[in-house]
């Protein structure tokens, strides 16, 4: 019911392609909590033939032309690096290693955006890889409600957020669930760019009365005051029933009579009013009103409201 069951490693694609090419590979996308960290995770590869005593390299924040002059994140020969990355970014991995994963950390809104990487071996070896890693800042979990709810049937309502800090560690709580069911932590789960999510389910069977609940998830910092909130209205599906109308009506010959109709049901219903078998009035509502203006004795007789 969930989809979080293919997990493909990417980190296979590097063990496959090594060897004989300028070429990076890093998650498309990343996200991560404002106020935290996050570690894009980051290979690179170069020309067999090319054998540097040190590797060097430079991140770059939305553009991957030295050129353009783009804000410079982490730079390894100078650690010189642009106002806005001071005191917040570091290289995790091994440059020597091919690997160029980098840290970022408190996290705030202008940091959003791409992160390229270039190669730096000496000289004219030097390489900006096209490939780059695009950072959402968020401050709201993600709760997934399936597209359909329906009464009376089980659904499964998920809760995901990111967790690519490895200096904090997301915590997740349901709020409003009372009643509904209990809880169940999935755990943190590996996306197909090697991103990491902390997941947690909650199964419960959904009435008519649960229509509108406001649902919400937490995701909390232990030793931090750190606490996003997010929340979801449950869209629950139910079947029309009669809830009020005229039983009988007296009326004095010309005046006027008003009959009315109300079902419960979502979404509304096709409610119809009938007499001997001819439709009067049809539409979709919840209260559908039948007004018949200067009753004569003609009009006397049953009229039916009707369901589909």
């Amino acid at each position: 019911m969930i989809f979080l069951t293919a997990l493909p490693l990417f980190w296979i694609m590097i063990a496959a392609s090594r060897g004989g090419h300028w070429g990076a590979w890093m998650p498309s996308s990343i996200s991560a909590f404002e106020g935290t960290c996050v570690s894009i995770p980051c290979r690179f590869d170069f020309p067999d033939e090319l054998r540097p005593a040190v590797v060097h390299g430079v991140w770059y924040f939305n553009s991957p032309y030295p050129k353009n002059y783009p804000p410079v994140v982490f730079k390894s020969r100078t650690q010189v690096v642009h106002e806005s990355f001071q005191g917040r970014s570091r290289l995790l991995g091994d440059l020597g290693l091919r690997n160029c994963t980098l840290l970022l950390s408190n996290l705030s809104p202008e940091l959003g955006g791409k992160y390229y990487f270039r190669g730096d071996l000496g000289g004219y070896n030097q390489y900006t890889f096209s490939e780059h890693s695009i950072l959402d800042i968020i401050n709201t979990p993600n709760i997934v409600v399936p597209l359909e709810v329906v009464a009376g049937t089980e659904v499964e309502v998920s809760c995901m957020v990111p967790d690519n800090c490895p200096e904090l560690r997301p915590e997740l709580s349901w709020l409003g669930h009372d009643g509904l069911g209990e809880p169940a932590v999935l755990g943190r789960l590996r996306e197909d760019e090697g991103t990491w999510v902390q997941v947690s389910l909650l199964h419960f069977v959904p009435t008519r009365e649960a229509n509108g609940h406001r649902l919400g998830c937490q995701a909390s910092f232990p030793n931090t005051t750190l606490q996003f909130e997010g929340y979801a209205s449950l869209d629950v599906k139910y079947p029309p029933v009669i809830v009020e109308m005229n039983s009988s009506v007296e009326a004095i010959e010309g005046s006027h009579v008003s009959l009315l109709c109300g079902a419960d049901s979502n979404p509304p219903p096709l409610l119809t009013w009938m007499r001997d078998g001819t439709v009067l009035q049809e539409a979709v509502t919840e209260s559908l009103f039948l007004e018949l203006d200067e009753v004569t004795p003609r009009e006397d007789g049953v009229y039916a409201s009707q369901l589909p």
